[in-house]
């Protein structure tokens, strides 16, 4: 096992959790009910349509804000016409949740009236 030097404030065997983000164009994908729920052999050779300008990053040394500000940069910046919704996933981390939160008020504000809601999933 490796020695390396403690940060500060840092514990003896402490795990360290990544924070991951990514940023991407998703086209529309259309379907009716009837689609989803009992799909004929046509209706699933539909083919889905693919990431445009996809982008993943993350980091261990970086705090999750740092990380998960970035991705709201990136995506402000690439819908500069402010047409696009925003969607984020997030594994159930509270203080990640927080922050996405913080955020969406915070540098969204402009292209929403009003925060916008969130639905966490795990």
């Amino acid at each position: 096992m490796l020695n390396k030097r403690l940060t500060k404030g840092e514990k003896h065997n402490a795990k360290r959790m990544a924070t991951v983000a990514s940023v991407y164009t998703l086209n529309s994908f259309v379907r009716t009910p009837q689609q989803i729920v009992n799909p004929s052999d046509q209706d699933r050779k539909i083919k889905r349509p693919r990431p445009i300008g996809k982008r993943v990053w993350g980091s261990l040394g970086k705090d999750p804000q740092k990380v998960i500000s970035e991705a709201f940069d990136e995506a402000i910046f690439r819908d500069q016409n402010k047409h696009k919704r925003f969607c984020a996933l997030l594994d159930g981390n509270e203080k990640q949740l927080s922050l996405l939160k913080k955020f969406a008020c915070k540098k969204t504000q402009s292209q929403l009236n009003n925060c916008p809601r969130y639905y966490p999933c795990d």
